[in-house]
């Protein structure tokens, strides 16, 4: 994947190719991709990097630097540099760092995204489980097919809970 246009000419090209990666990694996951490119950069800066750093590096507005922080702070996937005078004041004034451990954004992106769709996607096999039709040709196939898809639901839910010990 090429490097998003918006980006500055300013990157050296680790951060480039980081910003690529996490954009495309971001893209699977229905993650905004002005997120994965915040990320991108912090992940492939050597030092950690104020809002107006961030802002410059990638040519993006106030607000998506601002956004995109808040969604990456709340996924525990960025912090406050350690020691940062800024950290207690102005969210302009921090200097933010990746989170790289695996765990910490995997946890995240479980309670985040998968739970709730899995907790959702029950109602939806309910509501197709009433939608059956009548048939008696083609209801069987599709009642068969309806008896997997509970099968893997089952299964998805039961292990949620396993995934979230084993990252703890």
């Amino acid at each position: 994947m090429s490097v998003p246009s918006s980006i500055n000419p300013v990157l050296t090209s680790f951060e480039e190719q980081g910003i690529s990666f996490f954009v495309e990694a971001a893209g699977l996951m229905g993650i905004p991709k002005s997120v994965a490119m915040i990320y991108g950069v912090l992940f492939g800066s050597s030092e950690p990097l104020s809002f107006s750093d961030i802002e410059s590096k990638l040519d993006i507005s106030k607000g998506s630097v601002s956004q995109g922080l808040r969604v990456l702070r709340t996924m525990g996937a960025v912090e406050s540099a350690a020691g940062d005078a800024g950290a207690s004041g102005s969210p302009h004034l921090v200097r933010y760092q990746p989170v790289v451990e695996m765990r910490v954004l995997l946890k995240q992106l479980l309670a985040e995204k998968v739970q709730p769709h899995i907790e959702a996607s029950g109602n939806a096999i309910k509501n197709m489980a009433e939608a059956l039709p009548d048939d008696k040709e083609g209801a069987e196939i599709l009642r068969t097919r309806l008896k997997h898809l509970r099968a893997w639901h089952k299964r998805a839910g039961d292990l949620i809970p396993f995934i979230q010990t084993f990252l703890r």
